[in-house]
């Protein structure tokens, strides 16, 4: 007995890929390599949750009005939570690019 399987690895990545974002509530209406490229310029910028150990510059100052949104960040930090929340919009965004995180 023959049996005939045929795959498309790549477009099951997509589907994957694609998934993914939208669980993470990104929207892409890009395809293929450029869809790609999207999700792994997300997961550069994303900031997986794991407990973290938060140093302080000696030259580090915390104006008092921000100082409670300092103390929650450094605890969600601290307790290994997720910061996403706490990013700039352009780090859901797929297609901006932040030159700063390649240097």
């Amino acid at each position: 007995m023959q049996y005939k399987i045929e795959m498309d690895l790549c477009e099951d990545y997509s589907e994957m890929v694609q998934s993914w974002m939208k669980e993470h509530g990104v929207q892409s209406d890009k395809d293929g390599e450029d869809l790609w490229y999207d999700f792994f310029n997300l997961q550069k910028k994303s900031v997986s949750p794991r407990k973290r150990i938060v140093h302080y510059s000696k030259e580090f100052a915390c104006p008092s009005e921000v100082e409670p949104g300092l103390k929650l960040l450094v605890q969600k930090f601290e307790n290994g939570d997720d910061v996403s929340l706490h990013l700039s919009k352009d780090a859901t965004s797929p297609s901006e690019f932040d030159g700063l995180l390649y240097d």
